[in-house]
């Protein structure tokens, strides 16, 4: 009988998937991103009996209570967990902003510019939040310090989970550039490391067996986010201040700075502002508040 794996989780599992299709072509397996096509419940239904789970839920997650890894082992064969690849560093601008009814979606994306937002909010014209991108307001911004929070962050919260991410974000920017569509949006490369470590944990294929190369990237065709020019010089990548929208609204993806904020000042100026405020939005306002006025 032909081996069954699932992978669970976030919209990582579909770079994850195609990443075992590639070293394993001889298993059954299935990719479940919670909520996109079956919920947290009809997923847990679906995969008793299958041989190998490997999951993105931890055991805490209380949002998907039908999934923690202790409910579920009992159900199936092999239990591997590995951590949801989180690392706003390459973008800090990108935000989410939470309602009760879940994310308040953004132009092209559940995301939204921090500066957008508050310029926004603030009254500015489109052309003076324009100039709000640069060092000076990044630095006040704390955008700068941003990288490696996340990627200290990150290998830690690997590391807690047995797996060494130590070096890899500079690997990553040297093989292939900006490794984050957006904060948690990874570009394959990031999602192969992490099917091949996972899958050398369920025995499904030889400890020294490494990434392969030719993998499809699903989520290159979602909405990919700058790596703004002041902050992608000090990482060592190239500038970029483009932005492209999701290959399912279309061509053409490219889309400038300007044809951005333009975009977002028309949405919210169909919103109330209450549904612009977050925590993190605050703060921002008020630091610009104190800068501009």
């Amino acid at each position: 009988m032909t081996h069954r794996l699932a992978i669970i989780g976030s919209c990582q599992v579909s770079g994850m998937a195609s990443t075992a299709w590639q070293l394993r072509p001889d298993l059954h397996i299935e990719p479940h991103h919670i909520g996109a096509h079956l919920s947290a419940g009809e997923i847990a239904d679906r995969i008793v009996g299958f041989d190998t789970v490997i999951t993105q839920v931890a055991e805490g997650d209380s949002r998907f209570p039908e999934l923690v890894p202790s409910k579920i082992a009992r159900t199936i064969g092999k239990l591997v967990h590995i951590p949801i690849f989180v690392f706003p560093g390459l973008h800090p601008d990108m935000i989410y902003i939470f309602r009760d009814s879940g994310t308040l979606p953004g132009p092209f994306s559940e995301m939204h510019s921090l500066i957008v937002v508050v310029s926004y909010l603030l009254g500015l014209s489109e052309e003076r939040t324009r100039r709000l991108f640069n060092a000076y307001v990044f630095a006040r911004l704390g955008y700068f310090t941003s990288y490696e929070t996340s990627r200290q962050g990150m290998i830690a919260q690997f590391a807690e989970a047995g797996y060494d991410m130590q070096g890899m974000p500079e690997h990553w920017l040297g093989k292939s550039g900006a490794f984050m569509y957006t904060m948690n949006h990874p570009a394959i490369p990031v999602l192969a490391q992490m099917a091949v470590d996972a899958l050398k944990r369920t025995g499904l294929i030889p400890q020294d067996a490494t990434p392969p190369e030719d993998v499809d990237d699903y989520l290159s065709t979602a909405f990919v986010a700058p790596v703004f020019p002041s902050l992608a010089r000090r990482i060592g990548l190239a500038e970029n201040d483009r932005f492209l929208k999701p290959v399912s609204q279309g061509e053409p993806r490219d889309l400038s700075l300007e044809d951005y904020i333009s975009h977002s000042f028309a949405m919210y100026r169909d919103l109330p502002a209450a549904d612009l405020d977050s925590p993190q939005v605050r703060h921002a306002y008020d630091t610009l508040k104190a800068l501009l006025y």
